[in-house]
């Protein structure tokens, strides 16, 4: 069918009124396409514009070329606005997997079809009667009920591959049926919340069109790939990063499944995606946890230690089975265990962070280090303890260091107390922080009489 400036064809019968069916008489019966005159085409033409329900023609490449009055009133959009445009695109309200069906199956068949479903858009029930024309196909659409029993030549599917729209909706992971092409027939709820757009904005579109993959042109090639791949037959699965809204970053666990019919023929294409974002982004904090040289642990709320990143288990030599429980004790120093369990059951039952320097073995060398260990606890909104997060920060060479700065001091005070001499120090202001005992000798007083400025009493007035 074209416009009222072409012409009309039918090859087979209907279910319009008597009068087109007299008028297409001569074609039912020699079972050949005829040419209706100008005259016959008008009066066609009003008979369609008064049938009920909204009446579609479409062509070979399911492009609407004609439209009724109707068709407006369940579309929303004028007939003259739908003309020239993909079925598809031009009427998302009418999209659904049981319509594509039907039209692929009236297609192959040349016979007529009906089917039933619900509207993924308006949740009403339409009644769509498919006709095979010259070139294309005939739809008329009916608002419903639910149909208690399938017409004489209704062409019926499973409820499975119906998959009604309560199905859809209570799905938690994100579905949307495609055309083998990769065409939206169906979405579900949960994309359209990520993106925040309104269903009929995106059946009838490439599922690679959307805003959500088509933010980088790599994101879309992967999902085109997959597509094709499960066109040829293939369950395809494979992850990507989609970008709902700017700023806005979901990672998917994509499965595509294609679904044949009876005849093993592909009819459409099951696109799933699982919310794996929280996973992707601790496999990203681990990965940058096992880069950084300091060592990390995690313990579980009874201090039970549940991981440790890469550099201490190369440290330790240790597995994270081995190391599970409170089995890193083991690579404590031997006079560190006791005062280290008892300071981390402390933290572990008042919650109190976990603070001490301790002494690990080098699990290949077998030599001991130096390390400050600390263990934050963190907490719910409840404030109860879900976990651990601890380091520990090797302090070898600062322990060396106080070490020597130690030893320094003893041999300084040996001098000082060998010497004949009196021997003091002062701070910048004069106040005294050290004297030797010589001095406390002949003073005859303790330190504390002699400390910050006491050492004046025990001066002659005149030389003070």
């Amino acid at each position: 069918m074209t416009s009222e400036q072409g012409s009309i064809f039918f090859t087979r019968e209907g279910t319009w009124e008597r009068e087109s069916y007299r008028m297409m008489s001569h074609a039912k019966q020699t079972r050949q396409t005829r040419r209706i005159t100008h005259a016959s085409n008008d009066t066609l033409l009003t008979i369609l514009e008064t049938l009920p329900g909204a009446l579609f023609v479409v062509d070979d490449a399911v492009t609407i070329v004609y439209a009724n009055a109707n068709a407006q009133a369940i579309t929303g959009t004028a007939p003259e606005a739908l003309r020239g445009n993909p079925f598809w695109r031009g009427a998302p309200q009418l999209v659904s997997p049981s319509l594509y069906q039907a039209v692929q199956k009236t297609r192959q068949s040349q016979a007529l079809t009906e089917v039933a479903y619900v509207s993924p858009v308006t949740q009403r029930w339409l009644h769509v009667q498919l006709s095979p024309t010259v070139g294309g196909l005939l739809l008329q659409f009916q608002e419903g009920s639910a149909p208690s029993a399938p017409a004489q030549h209704q062409q019926t599917f499973p409820q499975s591959e119906q998959l009604s729209a309560a199905i859809l909706e209570h799905i938690s992971d994100r579905l949307v049926i495609l055309t083998p092409e990769g065409m939206i027939l169906a979405i579900n709820q949960r994309p359209l919340a990520d993106a925040q757009v309104r269903r009929e904005e995106i059946i009838g579109r490439p599922l690679a069109e959307t805003p959500w993959w088509s933010y980088t042109p790599a994101t879309q090639e992967r999902l085109r790939a997959a597509i094709a791949q499960a066109n040829r037959g293939e369950t395809v699965r494979f992850e990507a990063r989609i970008c709902p809204q700017p700023g806005s970053y979901l990672d998917l666990a994509i499965t595509i499944t294609p679904h044949r019919d009876d005849e093993s023929t592909l009819t459409y294409l099951i696109c799933t995606g699982l919310d794996i974002t929280e996973r992707k982004r601790e496999e990203e904090l681990r990965a940058l946890v096992d880069a950084i040289p300091q060592l990390v642990w995690i313990a579980g709320p009874d201090g039970s230690i549940t991981y440790n990143n890469q550099p201490l288990i190369d440290y330790l030599a240790m597995t994270l089975e081995q190391v599970q429980g409170d089995g890193w004790m083991a690579a404590v120093h031997p006079e560190d265990r006791q005062q280290v369990r008892e300071a981390w059951q402390t933290s572990i039952q008042t919650g109190v962070p976990y603070e001490m320097e301790q002494r690990y073995q080098d699990g290949t060398s077998g030599a001991y280090r130096w390390f400050l260990v600390r263990g934050v606890p963190q907490r719910n909104a409840q404030g109860t303890i879900l976990h651990w997060v601890g380091t520990c920060t090797d302090i070898e060479e600062q322990k060396q260091a106080e070490e020597r700065i130690t030893a320094s001091e003893q041999n300084w005070r040996v001098l000082a107390e060998t010497v004949p001499q009196l021997v003091w120090t002062t701070r910048p202001d004069g106040r005294t922080d050290y004297v030797n005992q010589r001095y406390c000798d002949v003073t005859q007083a303790a330190f504390e009489q002699l400390r910050d400025y006491g050492w004046r009493q025990f001066v002659h007035p005149e030389d003070i």
